[in-house]
């Protein structure tokens, strides 16, 4: 009697279906650089979880939404997540660290991100602008605006950095004349009409376009489910899955392969 116990209890530990394969999966979100908290994301992150866990046929979800890439570790560490969305620059930090593979791309109503901005009152071009002062929440992201974003048309040395730590005080910067030229997302420069002051601030230079949100699996996600993983991103936004998606904002997910970020990935991490 004791062994039968014994060998149930070792079949529930390894066998598909079991107590352990029951457990939530977790799901790292960070999205750097945006409007508004994590406080205020989390409900529609948690609905997200939901929505994904019917597609993928999982329990639950454990899923955490952060602003910093520097909360991500103790979540790593604590949730073991097999998955994670992450804006590209923090995917790009994180990538070689914990083993990520690219599974898929996201798009959010006005998340920003999938192209980079210089703008000015004043200054044409972007070589007009180099050595002037530059207003940037990026001012501490040098590895990827030089590599990234600017592709080797400039660097953030090439400026007198004025760092911000919100996306409107940039634009404030400018406004009130404490600098020259702002370097921003498309999800700020959309919002210019609506900022005061800001009528006189045109685009100068804008980057190539950037996966805005990259989906990306941990060495803890099975061969088989990244598979199923990727498969299943289209189909988000589709069925019972649009009235959510639509609240939340996602407007497409789309699978990709390492392959997609082949360049963006050896321009970020080449010697």
């Amino acid at each position: 009697m004791r062994l039968t116990l014994l060998a149930g209890v070792l079949l529930a530990l390894v066998l598909p279906g079991s107590a352990q394969a029951e457990q939530p999966v977790g799901l790292l979100i960070v999205r750097e650089y945006g409007i508004g908290s994590a406080t205020q994301a989390q409900p529609y992150v948690d609905k997200f979880g939901e929505l994904l866990a019917v597609r993928m046929g999982w329990s639950g979800t454990k899923i955490q939404f952060f602003t910093s890439r520097s909360s991500a570790p103790g979540f790593i560490k604590e949730a073991q997540p097999r998955y994670a969305i992450l804006n590209l620059s923090a995917f790009l930090a994180l990538r070689q660290e914990y083993g990520l593979e690219v599974l898929g791309s996201m798009e959010f109503m006005r998340s920003g991100g999938q192209y980079f901005h210089l703008v000015s009152t004043d200054a044409p071009t972007l070589e007009a602008g180099k050595g002037k002062t530059l207003a940037t929440l990026y001012a501490a992201d040098d590895r990827f605006i030089d590599r990234v974003v600017f592709g080797g048309a400039a660097r953030l040395a090439d400026f007198t950095l004025v760092p911000t730590k919100r996306p409107v005080q940039t634009i404030k910067k400018l406004v009130n004349h404490e600098a020259d030229c702002a370097l921003i997302d498309d999800a700020l420069l959309a919002e210019l009409p609506r900022i005061e002051g800001a009528a006189g601030i045109r685009p100068m230079w804008k980057s190539a376009a950037l996966p805005a949100l990259v989906l990306a699996a941990f060495p803890a996600a099975s061969p088989e489910e990244r598979v199923k993983f990727r498969a299943i991103l289209p189909t988000l936004t589709e069925g019972d899955g649009r009235d959510i998606s639509k609240e939340i904002g996602i407007e497409a997910v789309l699978p990709a392969k390492d392959a997609d970020l082949a360049a963006i990935i050896h321009a970020y991490e080449k010697n």
